[in-house]
């Protein structure tokens, strides 16, 4: 990872959509590194000049909003090009710092003025500025969808409710819902009443955290409604496909750690040396019970030390021999019992109450929503995208193609913390191929949705 101060990396074309890839590329060294400076060394230069989509990464404190903004100055400040304020869109999460970007290109354009007093680009700039798109992502979106309410069927006064009243309204609704599954007069409401007796052990709050957690992230994605019916496909197999797939993947990838620890120990160490020749036969290829025999080999080459030498032997390769039990025990069928479709046959009934919970409190608190006539920031996210993008036809629409033509460049800050929908949005705002336009910044050790280690 890049430290504070040692800081910029430039991907040109732009090659990293999501925030995993921007992250092994980090963790690769594959970035180069720059220094911040009150005047832009070469290479800062270079990432605010290139062409195309650009991804800059930075450190805390590095100076990335700097780079944002000298890159929105350079075009605007270009001779040849004549750049507009208003042919950019800046987005970033908060509005103090939108206004702090306002605030630093308004100075340098004053600054610039001041020796040119009679250049009227810059003061058209500078006229422009308070109406220019500096914003954060869901006020643009805000902007749209009140552009086009009548398209949406959305109450033209529509306002957007804070966190803390959505959260409020979410919970009224929720009550709601579990009150009708209750008194029995929801079509879920006997698979839901097992799932709270099973799961929440006759408690339904961890079942409504469930429910609310479920709701926020499916909010998240491109086609929430999509991601509902492809679940309800994989839990309506009678088969666990995909529990199969990412076992196979996991023994693999284990397999591929373990052998050069277990080649590394000591010649003499013959039980490591075994397993390590046991382990190489574990491949994609093999089957459940082909690496359950694998499994047991390394389990009974446990059993099997030089006396006297146990302890040394086995304490830097110990966890093998535990992580052999646990994948043995998903893999080996004793008695006819397949575990991991023994395993899947009892989720599947909760999983399918738990979805189809969490898609009627979708529908219902939309519904309340509407009827209020008020939207959170996720709907402001859905209608944004459900505006720039023809999900049948899979590509921009009319709309999206006009703010194209507009925007000479899409700037984003903390390009870190933007969600699927959000990167959808964005996508469908900027140009592709020879005139790409993005310019992105961000610091993956900063994510809100890095993964706790």
């Amino acid at each position: 990872m890049l430290d504070k101060g040692s800081c910029f990396s430039i991907l040109s074309p732009f090659i990293a959509a999501h925030m995993p890839r921007l992250a092994a590329a980090v963790a690769s060294g594959f970035c180069a590194d720059l220094f911040l400076m009150h005047e832009p060394t070469s290479n800062q230069r270079r990432a605010i000049e290139s062409a195309g989509n650009v991804l800059v990464v930075a450190g805390a404190g590095a100076g990335k909003t700097r780079t944002l903004v000298q890159r929105c100055l350079a075009f605007i400040l270009d001779e040849n090009r004549h750049g507009s304020i208003d042919q950019i869109l800046m987005v970033t999460f908060t509005e103090a710092a939108a206004a702090e970007m306002r605030k630093r290109i308004r100075e340098t354009l004053e600054e610039k003025i001041k020796s040119t007093p009679d250049d009227a680009h810059l003061a058209e700039q500078i006229a422009l500025l308070d109406s220019a798109s500096i914003c954060t992502l869901h006020s643009f979106c805000l902007q749209m969808v009140r552009e086009h309410f009548y398209t949406l069927g959305l109450d033209p006064q529509i306002s957007v409710l804070p966190d803390e009243r959505s959260r409020l309204l979410a919970g009224d609704v929720l009550d709601g819902l579990m009150r009708e599954i209750y008194e029995g007069k929801s079509s879920i409401a006997e698979p839901v009443q097992r799932l709270v007796t099973d799961q929440g052990r006759g408690w339904d709050k961890p079942i409504r955290d469930l429910v609310k957690r479920v709701h926020a992230y499916t909010q998240t994605l491109r086609n929430p409604a999509g991601w509902f019916a492809a679940q309800f496909e994989n839990f309506n197999s009678d088969e666990p496909v995909q529990w199969r797939k990412w076992l196979r993947e996991e023994w693999v990838s284990w397999a591929s750690w373990w052998l050069p620890v277990l080649r590394s120990q000591e010649p003499e160490n013959v039980v490591a040396q075994k397993c390590a020749r046991v382990l190489a036969k574990l491949t994609a290829e093999c089957d459940a019970p082909d690496a359950a025999a694998v499994f047991q080999e390394i389990l009974t080459a446990d059993a099997d030390w030089p006396k006297g030498k146990k302890g040394v032997f086995r304490d830097p390769i110990k966890k093998i021999f535990a992580d052999a039990e646990f994948f043995d025990s998903l893999c080996s069928i004793k008695d006819d019992v397949d575990p991991l479709a023994q395993d899947w046959a009892w989720v599947k009934p909760q999983m399918n109450a738990l979805l189809q919970l969490a898609q009627q409190f979708t529908e219902q608190f939309s519904k309340a929503k509407r009827d209020k006539g008020v939207l959170d920031f996720h709907d402001l996210e859905q209608f944004a995208l459900e505006l720039l993008w023809d999900k049948k036809q899979k590509s921009p629409t009319h709309a999206a193609e006009q703010w194209r033509k507009q925007f000479e460049l899409v700037l984003v800050d903390e390009y870190q913390d933007i969600n699927a929908v959000q990167d959808a949005i964005l996508k469908s705002l900027a140009r592709e191929g020879e005139s790409a336009n993005r310019f992105l910044v961000g610091d993956v050790k900063q994510s809100i949705y890095r993964r706790a280690k």
